[in-house]
């Protein structure tokens, strides 16, 4: 995982679309979108975070 963050990356990107064609089936797709916004942004940041700690040790 370390070695392949761009698959992390594609991983995350295919889960996004997901859920947001999900929402777009559940009509309720403003927040549901919000909160996978949210969600994604953390995450990325958790993710970059981890592997500019581990790039450092």
């Amino acid at each position: 995982m370390n070695k392949h963050p761009t698959a992390l990356m594609m991983s995350l990107l295919v889960l996004f679309l997901a859920v947001i064609s999900l929402a777009h089936l559940q009509k309720v797709g403003k927040y549901i979108l919000l909160a996978v916004l949210v969600v994604g942004v953390i995450t990325g940041w958790v993710v970059y975070f981890n592997l500019l700690s581990q790039a450092l040790r």
